[in-house]
């Protein structure tokens, strides 16, 4: 799969790896989530319903894969003040 090679290039303008993402990364697709859940709900027809139905259900393995990178980062800022307090706690000593 392309989305999950890393890439050893210091060049590289994003960071490819699928276990970081940024508040207003994991906010957009929780947005299109939604956006396109209103729309299957508001088709006129059987295919659109279908189609939204679709559509959602790939976007829900994109959503899988938000919702652990949140969790990842989430983990990442908990152990970056839990070692920030560590080292404040040893320089008082």
């Amino acid at each position: 799969m392309a989305d999950t090679t890393a890439t050893n290039t210091n060049a590289a303008k994003y960071d490819f790896s699928t276990s970081t993402i940024s508040a207003e990364d994991y906010k957009a697709v929780q947005a299109e989530r939604e956006e396109f859940a209103k729309k299957q709900l508001a088709a006129n027809n059987e295919f659109m319903f279908q189609h939204y139905a679709r559509l959602l259900r790939d976007m829900d393995v994109s959503w899988e894969r938000v919702t652990k990178a949140n969790v990842i980062l989430e983990r990442k800022q908990r152990r970056a003040q839990a070692k920030q307090r560590r080292e404040s706690l040893r320089t008082r000593k």
